[in-house]
């Protein structure tokens, strides 16, 4: 393992740098539009921008790959996203910030794919769970850390955007001085979402509305403690705790979920999700510190749908369609991502700020009564029948790429052993 986590240490430094930058990057943003007069609609309509860009990012994104290679594709999209952060204050209209942050998805999700192939060609079976392991916690890490930039400087000013876009700039060192063969191109996968659906209706629902939670709080977050009167540094805590939040909960909920009925899990921690969101919104305007409190334990439940949702579908694919489920889950999360902050603004816009998490209470309670409906409707999987919890980012939508690649390539190394 020692040797793998060397080997690997230039990417994960390179992705580490990657989504401090973008975690402080989507707060500013949030914050920014507050300040220049942006209406709460049209800031939906730019956040969401960001999150059709990384959708797009799934399809189109591998003929760039394939054809300049993993090094060279890389550099291309983190140049093209640290002007972006210099753009936003050269061109102040929502339109140009609009196709700004279409842009930026569009290069993160591209890089997410690189790195992941890269970790994927270098880890080896009997250790990609803890390589897989190791790198969720740098996502997580990176982008509760990056929030804890946002005091250091004026939103109004540009100082945060250029800190930004130097992040993004040396984010490229380690990847351009690795010794570390480039990855081999990984062939696309066939996606069928209503084959997913058949396969598996909770986990297509859960993955959309986990989509649309997860995008609507990264987005829509701080402008919520903005208009109830925290600071930048409030909300930097505020953003930072439900971020970091997200790793507490992954490793024991997942075994539980592992052990019992996936859907009752799924049930149970969207009503928690719903009585914490609401609490949320009963405390907004009242005690800072209480709301940041209350922020960790929103991550730290509200980032374990999408998992779950995930292994659920997994519980009931073919070894053979894995690598289909994965991508249609993507292409569903993507989805459920762009309608987020569309969403959200909509109700914030006409309803009043404070609203917001009401609006998310509301979600993840019609899912908790979902997944106790679809419980009714099909018999459990027993525990030897299940496939592995594995926990996913709720920030970005690749992971497909190390997750499924690991699988596939088990089960073909599997299938042999027993035809030898």
């Amino acid at each position: 393992m020692l040797t793998t986590l060397k080997s690997i240490a230039a990417v994960l430094l390179s992705f580490g740098l990657l989504f401090i930058a973008n975690g402080l990057f989507n707060t500013l943003l949030g914050i920014r539009t507050r300040l220049e007069g942006f209406s709460t609609e049209v800031t939906g309509l730019i956040m969401s921008g960001y999150f059709a860009g990384l959708l797009l990012s799934a399809f189109f994104s591998t003929h760039v790959i394939s054809r300049v290679g993993h090094i060279r594709a890389f550099a291309v999209f983190a140049s093209v996203i640290s002007a972006s952060a210099l753009f936003h204050i050269m061109f102040i209209s929502p339109l140009a910030w609009g196709l700004i942050r279409l842009t930026s998805g569009f290069c993160i999700g591209a890089i997410v794919i690189i790195i992941e192939s890269w970790l994927n060609e270098m880890a080896e079976n009997k250790v990609r769970g803890q390589v897989f392991s190791i790198y969720m916690i740098t996502t997580y890490a990176a982008s509760g850390t990056g929030q804890l930039i946002l005091p250091l400087a004026d939103p109004k000013s540009f100082h945060l955007f250029t800190i930004i876009s130097i992040l993004f700039s040396f984010a490229l060192i380690p990847v351009l001085m690795t010794k570390a063969k480039a990855p081999k191109q990984m062939p696309p996968a066939r996606m069928n979402v209503a084959e997913l659906y058949r396969t598996s209706p909770l986990a297509l629902v859960g993955s959309f509305m986990a989509a649309i939670t997860n995008s609507t709080f990264y987005s829509m977050a701080p402008i919520f403690t903005h208009d109830i009167g925290f600071n930048l540094q409030q909300t930097a805590y505020f953003m930072s705790a439900a971020v970091l939040g997200g790793l507490l909960l992954q490793l024991p909920v997942g075994k539980l979920s592992d052990m019992l009925d996936r859907r009752w899990v799924l049930s149970g921690v969207s009503l928690m999700v719903s009585f914490v969101s609401a609490l949320i919104f009963f405390l907004s305007g009242k005690n800072p510190q209480v709301l940041i409190i209350m922020a960790t334990c929103y991550g730290s439940l509200a980032f374990l749908v999408y998992s779950i949702s995930a292994a659920h579908a997994n519980d009931f694919t073919p070894k053979d369609k894995m690598v289909q489920t994965a991508s249609s889950l993507l292409v569903t999360y993507g989805l459920g991502a762009i309608f987020g902050p569309i969403l959200s603004s909509i109700i914030m816009g006409r309803f009043g700020s404070d609203k917001l998490f009401l609006w998310l209470a509301c979600l993840s309670m019609i899912l908790s009564i979902y997944a106790i409906y679809r419980s009714t409707k099909r018999k459990p999987v027993t525990p030897d029948q299940k496939a592995e919890f594995v926990a996913v980012a709720a920030n970005h939508t690749a992971t497909k790429q190390l997750l499924v690649s690991g699988k596939t390539s088990y089960n073909s190394e599997q299938k042999k052993s027993l035809d030898q």
